[in-house]
């Protein structure tokens, strides 16, 4: 079911600006590390509403002294998938689709056309390497017996919220081994 949230709703959701700036300029400069969110400390306003109850279950894992585990996680916060693009060399085509997909007169096949060109686009940028050693080493693979296969899933800051929901809009890889590089950048651009 999708309604438009409240106001209120809306602005405790919204993206960090500053937050997405801070994580464009350490992706810019190649500082991975200050780029990838361990899921513990991951909040709405910079990691979106899912990853939020995320952390929110594995602090509760932690607490319950055995009682039931969470995974391990990393998130890859707002401002990443921008500033990977801008790296690309596909920063203006990308904001000349995002401004048509925003125009709430863009409807039909002309907002499907759209979003499968920004999809497309996406998908087609190369994920960085640095990108992708950080998530994997965020997770603690190289410490792990035998094979880490990870779940990685898109989301977004309008998931999971009281007024609106998006089941089934986003995509989850599951199976990905973390010790194969391509086949983890692979997943993080799907």
């Amino acid at each position: 079911v999708l309604s438009t949230p409240s106001p209120a709703t809306a602005s405790a959701t919204a993206p960090d600006g500053a937050a997405a700036a801070a994580v464009a300029a350490a992706a810019a400069a190649g500082r991975w590390a200050d780029v990838i969110v361990p899921l513990e400390r991951a909040v709405v306003t910079t990691c979106g509403s899912k990853s939020a109850k995320c952390a929110a279950l594995a602090t509760l894992a932690v607490a319950s002294n055995g009682l039931f585990a969470a995974p391990k996680g990393a998130v890859v916060p707002f401002g990443a998938m921008e500033a990977v693009v801008e790296a690309g060399g596909k920063g203006g085509r990308f904001k000349e689709l995002l401004a048509v997909l925003e125009d709430g007169k863009v409807v039909g096949a002309e907002l499907e056309a759209a979003c499968g060109e920004i999809r497309a686009l996406i998908e087609g940028t190369e994920v960085p390497a640095g990108l992708v050693q950080q998530i994997v080493s965020s997770l603690g693979a190289s410490s792990t017996p035998g094979p880490m296969l990870l779940a990685v899933r898109s989301s977004a800051n309008v998931e999971d919220l009281a007024g609106m929901a998006a089941a089934g809009l986003y995509d989850s890889v599951v199976g990905v081994a973390a010790e194969v590089p391509a086949e983890v950048a692979a997943a993080v651009a799907e």
